[in-house]
């Protein structure tokens, strides 16, 4: 249910408008979006850019984005086979250490940040009184983007 309510509160969000910007803290393997991108490739007046930033903590090893690139050629071959104009950024590095400037924020866009399951993830308290947790880095962060869905 949850997956449906997000895809559809993202379609209404960008009818009208060119330009979608989806900012997914979490993305593993992207499962969610193809139905959005499919949803989109059929809607009036065609499809809006879609660009997809993944955030996701480095994996260990040589490639600390290899699951969030996979899951980008996978989103990337969806988008083509329903025509829809895509773009797919992986960020491998620790929630909280993501800036809103590091996501090339368009104001032309429509932007959406999407997260299932990750924030349960981050501490919500301090190691000092004088830092703010990584649940508020990252709140604070997303309030800077100024999103349209979240």
């Amino acid at each position: 249910v949850g997956l449906l309510f997000s895809t559809n509160t993202i379609y209404k969000a960008v009818a009208g408008r060119r330009k979608l910007h989806i900012v997914h803290y979490g993305i593993s393997t992207g499962f969610q979006w193809p139905d959005l991108l499919r949803l989109l490739a059929n809607r009036e007046g065609g499809p809006p850019e879609v660009r997809i930033t993944g955030i996701n903590t480095p994996q260990p090893g040589p490639c600390p984005a290899a699951l969030m690139e996979e899951a980008g050629h996978r989103l990337n071959n969806y988008a083509s086979q329903f025509g829809v104009p895509f773009k797919f950024r992986a960020i491998a590095s620790k929630l909280e250490d993501v800036r809103a400037e590091d996501l090339h924020i368009d104001p032309d866009e429509v932007l959406a940040v999407s997260s299932l399951y990750e924030f349960r993830t981050l501490m919500d308290e301090s190691l000092t009184s004088d830092m703010l947790s990584p649940r508020d880095m990252v709140l604070n962060t997303i309030r800077k983007m100024r999103p349209s869905v979240f």
